[in-house]
């Protein structure tokens, strides 16, 4: 079967499309037939950074404008030369494809209650003539669960040779098997803070660590971040922008300290509280764009014993998107795609709301 994962980050780097091709259940196999990041222009980044200060009225306008960009932005990778040749070689017609959409995160509370995520599946559907199946989170909250983090069902089931798996996205988080359970939650904001710090700078991001490195440790404010009441927290848990904002991305810090050095610090942060929560020996396999962050892997590789490893491109770069077709693939099919031994819901369960497309 042939998804496409549909996967926008907190990081704000843009929309993740990968185009997959999935077959059988025990084992699943798996193929990342062609994958694109599509990066947002300054005002959608902003909009949508923004966006969960705005009231409901405009939250709900959002949902459905942000929709019409996925669309766009799906109907523009379908109609690529390499993709019509995929699609083709596969017999496979727009109308036989499932669109699996994380949509974008404007808020997520799951203590109480809350989670949402904007780009509304009947309009993507509308627009592209393609099966879609959205909204994997709010089942997940309803039945107890953090809603989060959702990519271990696909580290168990695609990477399960690995001791642990690591992204280092908008949030770094982990995924690992204890006492025969997948285990998976946040462990500590990493992107969402680099790139905020890198846009004083007038960039998106501390690419190849070259504002971090030439920064300096602020010793008071790593002290305080190490010894936050969330790391002391046993899991399931997870974070949400609401909590950065109130801790690490307060304006008394930008008014004060150099952004320079705020990288700096918060690139220690990240890679102590990574090497806190991995396993002391074993593989890991690590995956999203802070995998390309020199300061964050070479530190980590310093303070643990285990085995860092850094896949190819594709997967480095496209794995949650690789996961949330995968999610939508299991969805589709009826078959369990939430892990409540990751979220803490009190049973495992098949998420996702379905769009047909009606036989356009």
């Amino acid at each position: 079967m042939l998804v496409l994962g549909v996967m926008s980050g907190t990081s704000l780097d843009g929309i993740d499309l990968a185009l997959c091709h999935f077959s059988g259940f025990g084992p699943i196999n798996y193929e990342i037939l062609y994958a694109e990041t599509i990066e947002y222009d300054r005002e959608w980044r902003e909009e949508l950074s923004n966006l969960y200060m705005r009231d409901g009225s405009y939250l709900c306008s959002m949902n459905i404008h942000y929709a019409r960009l996925i669309a766009l932005q799906i109907q523009n990778f379908l109609s690529k030369k390499e993709v019509i040749e995929i699609l083709k070689s596969r017999n496979t017609q727009n109308s036989d494809l499932l669109i699996s959409s994380h949509g974008h995160t404007v808020f997520h509370e799951p203590d109480t209650g809350l989670t949402l995520q904007i780009g509304h599946g009947a309009v993507i559907m509308a627009m592209t003539k393609c099966h879609v199946i959205c909204d994997f989170r709010s089942q997940d909250v309803a039945l107890g669960g953090q809603g989060a983090p959702l990519v271990p069902i696909g580290d168990e089931l695609l990477f399960g040779e690995y001791d642990a798996c690591l992204n280092i996205g908008g949030f770094a988080n982990v995924s690992l098997k204890i006492d025969g359970k997948r285990r998976a939650w946040d462990i500590c904001p990493a992107n969402i803070v680099l790139n905020r710090w890198a846009a004083r700078l007038g960039d998106t991001m501390d690419r190849d660590g070259k504002y971090s490195q030439t920064g300096r440790l602020i010793r008071e404010i790593l002290d305080q971040w190490e010894h936050l009441e969330y790391y002391q927290k046993k899991g399931p848990k997870s974070l949400g922008r609401e909590w950065v904002e109130s801790i690490f991305l307060e304006n008394v810090y930008e008014s004060v300290f150099n952004p320079r050095d705020l990288l700096h610090t918060a690139v220690e942060h990240i890679a102590r509280r990574i090497a806190a929560d991995l396993p002391s020996s074993g593989r890991v396999l690590v995956t999203g764009g802070g995998a390309y962050h020199p300061g964050i892997i070479n530190r980590l590789k310093q303070l643990t014993s285990a085995e860092i490893i850094l896949p190819d491109k594709w997967l480095i770069d496209f794995k949650e998107a690789l996961v949330f077709g995968l999610m939508g693939y299991l969805g589709w099919h009826n078959k369990i795609n939430v892990l409540s031994s990751v979220t803490g819901a009190e049973k495992d369960h098949c998420s996702g709301v379905i769009f047909k497309n009606q036989n356009f």
